[in-house]
């Protein structure tokens, strides 16, 4: 039996026979959901994947049902992809964090659908398949479930990153309450953790070629007594780390050399950390901006400090936060970037959002998702405006002649260099996160 598999993406994204893919190679990664479900799909059965992002969608090949991961920014394309595939008399099933968003309001244009993480109903939709009597909902629950991504779908495509590897200890969401209603693990899991035992994760991290392992936990310091057994057991595997933290990382300083030892290579601060340094930076207390210059010139020192730390144990410091923009309100942004900039940061992460349209108000969402995307000219009133000086030429030459002092030239030429042109391309190719 064979499956389809399609991973949508915008128009900015979308592949354009002719030319050559969007985006840095080295951010290149299939799906991870549907990663996760080619680990499930064994003989007789085969799985056929398509990625928008490098491949045209064509439905000339025979299969026997299509299923469709969508996010938020592509309703309108998996409207057109169901409408075509009904026209072939072909059945398809729409998975991800948009389906899942809708719980029991589905529009009519589906085929059918599945709410939650498809890993719970695989089976199931397998069965019916074979019987030939698919569902209109498929409901996965809340059931926490971790399936090891397969790197099949890697070794299939030249396009991709082969050495790209993922790994997640703990699932579930630690998001700020304001962004929960997006977060694909709130959508699958509400407010369930799973934490996995540490035998099973270090069998997976032994069973990775490669030494590079991009830690997907969205926050390190939530399990500090997890963390600290899971890196302590690591250390002799030689592998080496990107990890995502919040702001306890620093009430924990035998912990952040702990990381440096274990082989952490880059540490991301999430949006726990990152200060109201200036309007718009959205916070777990909902704050508001004072602009007191004692207030924010302290706060300044302590964040830059923090930063300092990491680098001294040989870290790269990246930050990720939301930023919520108001267009009429014509904010000047080279103000925030010279504050982000004395930061002294290696790397910038910015989700931008917009107050939500009265229309998505009633549904109850209080913001949307904005895609904000390079222009030439781009004005420094447009929040775009932060990535256009971080990760202008002249900043990136700037940081790499600064940090081999600091960070060795190790860290430099194998992290700090090709993450930060990887994150520019992105950035003037339209891609809109990351960065």
């Amino acid at each position: 039996m064979k499956i389809l598999s399609l991973s949508l993406a915008n128009d900015h994204e979308r592949f354009i026979k002719g030319y050559p893919p969007k985006g840095s190679n080295l951010l290149m990664a299939p799906n991870t959901e549907i990663s996760q479900l080619a680990s499930l799909i064994s003989q007789p059965d085969e799985l056929l994947y398509l990625d928008e992002r490098i491949d045209t969608i064509s439905f000339d090949s025979s299969f026997d049902l299509a299923l469709i991961f969508s996010t938020f920014e592509c309703e309108n394309r998996a409207i057109e992809l169901v409408q075509q595939l009904k026209g072939k008399g072909k059945r398809s099933i729409l998975f991800g964090p948009l389906p899942t968003s809708w719980q029991h309001n589905f529009p009519d244009w589906i085929d059918s659908v599945v709410t939650g993480n498809i890993l719970n109903v695989y089976s199931e939709i397998r069965e019916d398949l074979s019987h030939r009597a698919l569902k209109r909902q498929y409901i996965a629950g809340t059931q926490l479930n971790y399936v090891p991504p397969s790197r099949v779908l890697n070794e299939k495509n030249n396009l991709f990153n082969k050495r790209a590897q993922y790994l997640q200890a703990i699932i579930g969401c630690f998001c700020l309450p304001q962004l929960k209603t997006y977060c694909s693990q709130y959508l699958y899991y509400g407010n369930n953790i799973l934490k996995r035992d540490l035998i099973e994760v270090i069998g997976e991290v032994i069973s990775l070629p490669y030494k590079h392992i991009t830690l997907l936990d969205e926050d390190i310091t939530v399990y500090p007594d997890y963390y600290h057994e899971f890196f302590i057991n690591v250390w002799n595997y030689r592998k080496q780390w990107t990890v995502q933290a919040g702001r306890r990382l620093f009430e924990h300083s035998d912990f952040i050399r702990l990381l440096a030892k274990a082989g952490t290579r880059i540490v991301f601060l999430n949006e726990d950390w990152f200060p109201l340094l200036f309007p718009g930076v959205l916070t777990a207390e909902k704050q508001k901006y004072q602009n007191e210059l004692l207030t924010n010139q302290r706060v300044l020192r302590e964040t830059r400090r923090q930063v300092k730390i990491l680098h001294s144990e040989r870290i790269l410091v990246g930050a990720k936060f939301n930023l919520l923009y108001d267009s009429a309100s014509q904010y000047n942004f080279d103000a925030a970037f010279r504050i982000i900039d004395h930061l002294d940061l290696d790397f910038l992460e910015i989700k931008f959002y917009e107050p939500a349209p009265p229309n998505k108000n009633k549904s109850g969402y209080e913001i949307v998702p904005s895609q904000k995307h390079y222009f030439p000219m781009i004005p420094s009133t447009d929040p775009a405006w932060l990535k256009n000086r971080f990760y202008a030429l002249g900043h990136i030459i700037y940081r790499t002649c600064t940090r081999p002092l600091t960070l060795g030239f190790y860290n430099t030429l194998f992290y700090l260099i090709p993450y930060s042109l990887a994150y520019r391309q992105n950035y003037l190719e339209g891609i809109a996160f990351p960065p």
